[in-house]
């Protein structure tokens, strides 16, 4: 061969389009899989932007779209519950080690804040100007409460409760993640601490459902049925959640995995249910010790 015919093969093997690794019938990208280099077809990458082929995912994890490198901070949480919502089983097989507990804490604490913050905006002033028409009981005579005062309770509940729930809705994500990879680990698990955590961190992609639950929760009656129903719910989709994490991040195997993923939402039942007894308790304790209560009740 000459030595411009040599040029000439090599030019057209760089020209050429490449195929794919797996199907070679099929044209692969110009870009490798940044994993392991191999040339990989649209199927394989199966979204235009993703970086590592089916064989290098299904080995270290999915990328969650909240820790990906392109995109805003909408755009990123949007595309977190577009993919998760749907199919919570799948989504939380591949979601390992990412950015750390920090990124997952992050995104619990915003999609709550931002969930539950602005349908507060709109029912806190109503329930608090509506104690300013009311009135406020002092004494054996009523009187309506003082402008300054309304404005001053709206100010502060506007401005800390949402911050307060989305802070206490972290803390009980982590106790979650605690509980689940206790019996991960019980269960003969594989997966790290913070790969429990953060799954249990990531759930909280159903803030906005809970959020739109919780404002349908204040119509009367209705309301608590509504509310009940949306918090069965949330614990049965958790579980399909936590169930696809310890299968495939932990390595458990056949219904152990089910179990496992059942132990945190038993737990919170029990807790609840627990925590109602309690009050009762202390509300009979001390009102039983009015003389005539309980003869009253009888």
């Amino acid at each position: 061969m000459s030595e411009d015919a040599a040029i000439d093969a090599l030019e057209d093997s760089f020209q050429r389009t490449p195929r794919c690794a797996v199907h070679a019938d099929r044209d692969a990208r110009r870009t490798p899989c940044a994993r392991c280099g191999s040339y990989a077809c649209e199927v394989c990458f199966e979204r235009p932007d993703e970086t590592l082929c089916r064989s290098c995912r299904d080995r270290v994890g999915e990328v969650i779209p909240w820790e990906r490198d392109e995109g805003g901070t909408l755009a990123r949480y949007w595309g977190t519950l577009v993919h998760v919502l749907p199919a919570p089983y799948t989504a939380f097989q591949g979601i390992r080690a990412g950015h750390g507990v920090g990124s997952a804490m992050l995104f619990a604490g915003l999609s709550n804040l931002v969930s539950y913050g602005l349908p507060m905006l709109v029912c806190t002033p109503c329930m608090i100007g509506l104690l300013g028409v009311v009135g406020i009981d002092a004494g054996p005579q009523e009187r309506e409460a003082p402008m300054a005062l309304v404005l001053a309770l709206t100010a502060c509940t506007l401005l800390s409760m949402p911050v307060m729930i989305a802070g206490i809705q972290v803390v009980l994500s982590l106790a979650v993640g605690l509980v689940y990879h206790g019996a991960a680990r019980l269960a003969g698990g594989e997966g790290s601490l913070g790969e429990s955590l953060r799954a249990a961190l990531f759930t909280n992609v159903l803030a906005p459902v809970s959020a739109a639950a919780w404002v349908l929760g204040r119509i009367p009656i209705l309301g608590i049925l509504i509310t009940l129903a949306s918090y069965g719910l949330s614990l049965l989709w958790q579980t399909f959640a936590l169930a696809g994490h310890a299968h495939g991040v932990h390595r458990i195997q056949d219904n152990r995995a089910w179990l496992v993923a059942a132990v945190p939402a038993l737990a919170t039942i029990a807790a609840f249910v627990g925590l109602v007894l309690f009050f009762v308790f202390v509300v009979f304790a001390t009102l039983g010790l009015e003389e005539g209560f309980l003869e009253g009740i009888d």
